[in-house]
């Protein structure tokens, strides 16, 4: 279908969403949609709010940010957390802006969420942050296992034993703890085996 043919069957009413890879040109369609229909582009990749990451996350440089209205690119600081939530709360007022919305990310979370929803979790208080960090840190992941009830110390288990990174965190009696869902299998000494 040529962009023409395309454009004059898009609904000024709901958003467009543009997702797609890395440097896969979404972010020039948005630009030659904006151009042609008007419109705001919103950015959905979950690296591009972080103000110090342009090059390395393909972002639309300055230039091309001057050629229609951005937002949610590079407001957050780049140590700062940022979450799927926090993203939902500020779209929320863009969406109810009235303007032409052109959503582009690569973030299928981010899109997930805007059109199904999220959970509201709370956030996770900062001294289990800072006590989890410390676990991690001086390989004491045992402590944070033996926290969690049995099935998700099973499912931590075996994502620990398949090798990828990252924290899960997972309730047990209303209290949030950090869990290791995804950790480097060599720091773990003493985790608990299956």
């Amino acid at each position: 279908m040529q962009f023409q043919t395309l454009v004059q069957h898009l609904d000024k009413a709901r958003p467009i969403l543009i997702a797609g890879a890395t440097a896969s040109g979404k972010s020039a369609l948005a630009l030659r949609i904006a151009a042609e229909l008007g419109g705001v582009i919103v950015n959905a990749d979950a690296l591009q709010v972080y103000g110090g990451w342009r090059v390395l996350t393909a972002r639309p440089s300055k230039q091309e940010e001057t050629q229609a209205p951005h937002f949610l690119y590079g407001h957050v600081q780049n140590q700062a957390s940022y979450s799927v939530g926090d993203w939902l709360r500020d779209i929320t007022p863009i969406l109810t802006s009235g303007q032409r919305l052109i959503i582009v990310g690569g973030t299928g979370l981010y899109f997930r969420a805007l059109t199904e929803g999220l959970a509201d979790i709370p956030p996770i208080k900062e001294n289990i942050r800072r006590q989890s960090a410390h676990f991690l840190s001086v390989g004491e992941t045992d402590v944070m296992l033996a926290a969690l009830d049995d099935a998700t110390h099973q499912r931590s288990m075996c994502k620990i034993q398949c090798g990828c990174r990252g924290l899960g965190r997972y309730c047990k009696h209303g209290t949030i703890y950090f869990g290791v869902a995804c950790a480097d299998p060599t720091t773990l000494n003493n985790a608990r085996q299956l």
